[in-house]
């Protein structure tokens, strides 16, 4: 944690002088959160992948509320009843792609360890993409004849 500090200055004139009055200094904490996610690097469609985030409050006060979001990959599917915090199970509210939490304080010098899972989208086994949003009917059908 870092401190700013901080004065203001107020330049008059009076029977044709100049005067400066000087305000009392303040001090502010800059509170330094750190986040890092972790994932396993590698998975296969229709395979799990467990994200996990560590928020780290190294200052001496208490942050409240704080609110933490991930947006998903289109190819990914949050899988209901994952969701842990400190590893206690808590449900987010999921919409779209996108997961939300309010954690209500985190307390100085603590850390909140936020775990979820989500399963990787599985090919069609078709050869399509099943992100693909071509209209399959527009497709040539060149089977790759010179015919």
């Amino acid at each position: 944690m870092s401190k700013i500090n901080n004065t203001s200055e107020l330049e008059v004139e009076a029977c044709g002088e100049m005067m400066t009055i000087h305000s009392n200094e303040v001090e502010v904490d800059v509170i330094d959160l750190r986040v890092v996610k972790t994932v396993c690097p590698l998975t296969f469609a229709g395979g799990t992948i467990q994200f996990c985030t560590e928020i780290t409050n190294p200052s001496d006060y208490p942050i409240s509320p704080a609110v933490f979001r991930d947006v998903l990959d289109p190819r990914l599917t949050y899988i209901q009843g994952t969701f842990l915090v400190n590893g206690e199970p808590r449900t987010p509210t999921v919409t779209n792609n996108k997961l939300e939490y309010v954690i209500p304080v985190i307390e100085p010098h603590s850390t909140v360890l936020i775990c979820f899972k989500v399963r990787v989208q599985q090919d069609t086994g078709d050869g399509t993409d099943p992100d693909d949003e071509t209209d399959p009917d527009e497709i040539d059908p060149d089977d790759g004849t010179d015919e």
